[in-house]
């Protein structure tokens, strides 16, 4: 029996899928994530692992540099006590912010623990998304490659990531590549008309639905523009931060009356809130979409339901959305006239909609198992 620690930082439900996977198979596994961090969480109350929350003093500031540097800090101290306390053996840090990460690879490595990094996104990437290609790029990016340099093991969730890490010295015996996934048991298919629909007042209007983070870097302004484009239609957006108040703004001052925008809804809903779609919607732009991969397509396939995506043809996610499962449709970023053709056209074709809809619960099934991801886990560890 190994003492595992995997620390999740967003508290993705399919990584909680994946310790509950490593526990199992016979493994001590804790399971840690920011609860000070506004994102959709798994079900912490029912997992068959122990689960640890760490807390920085004040919410995760995303878009206040000097906030975000303390909360930074903040949770890399935390990750790192908690690690000494727990004597993990093996360390998995996923999706942890740059700054978060060196405090827990020195105690790794201090107290010999395998260090294992589960490679999201290339963060030096979103600081020059952000920033711009300078001092603080640069800076970030010499960071980013000595700390993945640190790793033992990195996980890269795409072959483009896996590039990126070698392009920032990760030595290529070191790099392996496993794709997410979403744990399909928790996303049950159930009927459009349902009881959460009918609970928020959603009536006969085709609906579009976003469901989970909404940042910069996924455009947010395409939703206003769909919504101006479709007023027969309701676009509704499940989600909190500054993308969802940027689209809560701009819907009023537009006076769109077509846009519903919701919090972030219990785990439990999620299947329902899915379900409630005619079409499901996702967003990434194209300096995004060369570092991160949008992993709520994931949840969107094992809802059965059509996607449109405005996300780079390129982009793990589009490739598996349109050749692999063939599961909907995706178009550039920024090309609106696209992207309304392209839910137009969805809308008009409720045979063709299903047809996407199936072929995407398919693809779930056959493809995302988290007893198979920890088995090759564990294969990378030598166990």
């Amino acid at each position: 029996m190994t003492r595992i620690v995997l620390n999740d930082f967003a508290g993705h439900a399919f990584m909680l899928d994946l310790a509950a996977a490593l526990q199992r198979v016979g493994h001590d596994v804790t399971y840690q994530y920011c609860d000070t961090n506004l994102s959709p969480h798994g079900d912490f109350e029912n997992a068959p692992v122990t689960v640890e929350a760490i807390s920085t003093r004040t919410p995760f500031e995303k878009y206040k540099v000097g906030k975000r540097i303390l909360s930074e800090l903040e949770y890399g101290w935390g990750s790192a006590r908690t690690l000494r306390q727990r004597r993990g053996e093996v360390s998995i840090l996923n999706n942890l912010p740059l700054l978060s990460l060196p405090l827990p690879l020195i105690v790794a490595r201090l107290t010999k623990a395998r260090r294992v990094i589960w490679l999201q996104d290339i963060q030096s990437g979103l600081v020059a998304g952000v920033a711009g290609d300078g001092i603080a790029a640069r800076a970030a990016r010499w960071v980013e490659g000595l700390l993945l340099r640190r790793a033992d093991t990195v996980i890269a969730i795409s072959d483009e990531l896996a590039t990126a890490a070698r392009d920032l010295g990760v030595r290529s015996d070191r790099i392996h590549v496993i794709e997410n996934w979403a744990p399909i048991d928790g996303v049950p298919t159930h009927a459009r008309d349902n009881d959460w629909a009918r609970a928020k007042g959603l009536g006969d209007r085709p609906r579009f639905v976003y469901s989970g983070t909404l940042a910069r870097k996924h455009s947010p302004e395409t939703l206003t523009e769909l919504a101006a484009a479709v007023p027969g239609a309701d676009i509704v957006l499940v989600s909190e931060g500054v993308g969802a108040d940027w689209v809560r703004t701009g819907a009023a001052d537009r006076k769109l009356t077509n846009v519903h925008v919701l919090a972030f809804q219990d785990h439990r809903d999620l299947p329902l809130v899915l379900a409630s779609a005619d079409v499901l919607v996702a967003l990434l732009t194209r300096d995004a979409a060369s570092h991160s991969v949008p992993s709520k397509v994931l949840s969107y396939l094992c809802a059965g339901r059509p996607i449109l995506a405005a996300i780079p043809a390129d982009n793990t996610a589009a490739r598996m959305i349109t050749e692999r499962a063939g599961a909907g449709i995706t178009v550039e970023p920024g090309d609106v006239d696209a992207f309304v053709s392209a839910a137009i056209g969805l809308l008009d074709d409720a045979e063709r909609r299903t047809s996407m809809g199936a072929n995407g619960r398919r693809f779930a099934e056959a493809t995302f198992s988290s007893d198979r991801i920890a088995h090759r886990v564990l294969e990378l560890l030598g166990d």
